[in-house]
């Protein structure tokens, strides 16, 4: 679904004051930001995952060129 999509007549209908549609909005801009800060999230975690997987890959072969 595009973003215009959501702004036909039809969709427009449901709603009969402009409280209904305020509150529509401040609901779907919590759950956009929801999703735009699990993505940061997971970006993050994905970043870190990588950064010890290479920490691990060097210190296995500082141990296996130097044993100590």
């Amino acid at each position: 679904m595009k973003p215009d999509d959501l702004l036909n007549d039809e969709f427009l209908k449901q709603f009969n004051n402009g409280p209904e549609l305020t509150s529509f909005l401040e609901q779907l801009h919590k759950r956009g930001i929801e999703k735009i800060l699990e993505g940061e999230l997971d970006a993050h975690l994905d970043l870190s995952f990588l950064v010890f997987k290479t920490i691990s890959i060097v210190h296995l072969y500082m141990l296996h060129v130097n044993p100590c």
